[in-house]
């Protein structure tokens, strides 16, 4: 995570996994090298441009990115410092949750010496809650939800004669599951300053050295109470011949 000086633009104790400072360099600054030689590789000494560090590693605060500055806010801030070269400066305790109540049936009867019913059915509902990388919108973990199914089947087994057995199925299941509000209301994107997005959800944000933030998919993972419920439904007629 970004420390407390990184959020204000203060990078001067930035290093790299060996420890080694590393330098920000001013892209505004960007010039051509006089004394370039295309002839020669490509090499410290010898490069086709030229920029200059920002003094002391620290940024303006006026050359931040308006969406990065507000973005670095939904970041929570560095709560431990194990391992060397500040690596390892967050940690979390977010366990998984997945709490669910159902019920499992089956009835058999005999109407006949030849003929038998038989009923099955299973439902279950619950939460499935998980982990939070950290807490609030921009969290990237995988989405929390509530769940909803169950399935019933019949069956009907009819001994026609000593060689010949009549089997009827059918059976019909269900299945839902809610997403738990993610707060698309709060239009992240309008509060982060970014336009054009079709989406109030929290945009996903990539970075190579900063966890990323946000999801993929909010519509079809975190959407506000986003709701999807199939159905499905099967008949199956057999005959069974012995030899």
């Amino acid at each position: 995570m970004p420390t407390d000086s990184q959020r204000l633009g203060d990078f001067s104790d930035l290093i790299d996994n060996a420890g080694a400072p590393l330098v920000i360099y001013d892209p505004a600054t960007t010039r051509p090298n006089p004394n370039y030689d295309p002839a020669k590789p490509l090499t410290i000494d010898n490069l086709q441009y030229l920029r200059d560090p920002f003094p002391n590693n620290r940024l303006p605060l006026n050359r931040f990115d308006p969406v990065a500055a507000k973005l670095v806010g939904f970041y929570p801030k560095a709560n431990t410092n194990v391992g060397p070269f500040q690596l390892n400066n967050y940690w979390i305790n977010s366990p998984f949750e997945n709490r669910a109540d159902g019920v499992i049936g089956k009835v058999d009867h005999t109407l006949t010496q030849k003929q038998q019913l038989s009923v099955s059915f299973n439902t279950s509902r619950g939460l499935r809650k998980s982990p939070e990388f950290f807490p609030g919108p921009a969290n990237s973990g995988n989405p929390s939800y509530n769940f909803d199914n169950g399935s019933l089947t019949v069956q009907d087994t009819h001994n026609v004669s000593p060689r010949v057995i009549w089997v009827y199925r059918g059976s019909a299941a269900y299945g839902k599951t809610t997403s738990l509000d993610a707060g698309e209301d709060a239009d992240y994107p309008q509060q982060l300053g970014l336009n054009g997005l079709f989406s109030k959800f929290f945009p996903k944000f990539f970075s190579a050295t900063i966890f990323q933030s946000g999801r993929a998919r909010p519509f079809s993972e975190t959407g506000p109470k986003i709701t999807a419920a199939p159905h499905r439904y099967q008949s199956i007629t057999r005959r069974i011949l012995s030899g």
